[in-house]
């Protein structure tokens, strides 16, 4: 019997239903009609800190016991992660940045740098701004994508950006876009099992 696929959505907009969060519900629910089960955290509703450059990360958890800590749990159990975040001045909000920090805990095992996670994995980005389609943006996402592989057997992650977006609610009116996010959400479990074969 094939094991279910855990999929975590991190949903990094101040905004409840933002362009990102849309897309982000729209790539989970294309998980979901694959078979896996997903689930969303808002990391807005949380408080905690940033990395805080310990000398040395321990094995059960990261030092800090803040809000983060359950979401650093559930995301070592996840499959396939995905990340969802408007474009702020060029960057990914300050939510995302500062959680993204956080994930060093697993690229680093006391003071050695190596990867703590194990099995295959999958994962993606999401951004979404208002400007018409900008290289740079992709690029900055494409950067963070490409550290996956640091926390354990991710190949990078995948990539969606959506550019041209104005109020709120301009993405979950738009019914291609919402078509890609959920494609997003199937392939990423569809190619996960291939990796498990």
């Amino acid at each position: 019997m094939e094991t279910m696929v855990r999929v975590l959505g991190i949903a990094a907009s101040p905004r409840r239903d933002g362009n990102s969060t849309a897309l982000l519900r729209a790539a989970l629910e294309g998980a979901e009609a694959a078979g896996a089960s997903a689930s969303i955290i808002r990391i807005n509703d949380l408080l905690f800190k940033g990395c805080q450059g310990c000398p040395s990360c321990p094995p059960e958890s990261c030092r800090q016991h803040d809000g983060l800590a359950p979401v650093l749990a559930a995301l070592e159990l996840a499959d396939v992660w995905i990340l969802a975040s408007p474009v702020y001045f060029d960057g990914v909000s300050g939510q995302l940045k500062t959680f993204y920090d956080r994930l060093y805990w697993f690229r680093r095992q006391g003071t050695e740098i190596r990867p703590r996670l194990s099995g295959h994995r999958r994962a993606a980005i999401i951004i979404t701004y208002e400007d018409p389609e900008n290289a740079s943006y992709l690029e900055m996402a494409g950067r963070l994508a490409s550290y996956f592989p640091g926390f354990g057997r991710f190949p990078p992650a995948e990539v969606l950006a959506a550019s041209g977006l104005g109020p709120p609610g301009a993405a979950a009116a738009d019914r291609g876009l919402l078509q890609r996010a959920a494609a997003l959400g199937k392939r990423l479990i569809a190619d996960l099992r291939d990796d498990r074969k």
